[in-house]
């Protein structure tokens, strides 16, 4: 008898550890880590104990409605789906704007952390032999 499943989100066949796991080993970390960075979005907009709370919350950074409360995640992922990879991050496109599906995308880690540590918005960069400025939906489509 064939104990294998088929992945719930490459459809990739797998051996599960036990007989009501639904995802692979690659998917089930992508779909935790999704989670956490749901997560961490979520206390870093209200929890006022967690350590990132003073640029965010208080700084009136907040969620949208949708994705709060005990549907929030649920509707973060009709959004948003799974992160691509375990090597991306929930980027939003304006660093003033709240958490929401018309202001966030998932980006590359790096390419995130090159974004944070330039302008808020918009950058200047020497892509293709010339000085233009991108933002960061057009940056995400020359990387990607």
């Amino acid at each position: 008898m064939n104990k294998n499943k088929k992945c719930m989100m490459c459809h990739k066949e797998f051996t599960p550890n036990s007989g009501v796991q639904k995802y692979c080993k690659e998917c089930l970390k992508i779909n935790v880590t999704t989670y956490y960075t749901y997560r961490n979005m979520i206390y870093r907009c209200y929890k006022k104990t967690c350590k990132s709370y003073k640029s965010y919350g208080a700084k009136g950074i907040v969620v949208c409605q949708e994705w709060q409360g005990e549907e929030g995640y649920k509707n973060f992922l009709k959004d948003m789906g799974f992160k691509p990879s375990l090597c991306y991050h929930l980027h939003r496109k304006d660093n003033n704007l709240i958490y929401s599906k018309d202001t966030c995308i998932w980006i590359p880690k790096d390419i995130h952390y090159k974004i944070s540590n330039l302008s808020r918005n918009r950058i200047f960069s020497n892509i293709r032999g010339s000085s233009e400025t991108l933002d960061i939906l057009q940056l995400n489509k020359i990387f990607n």
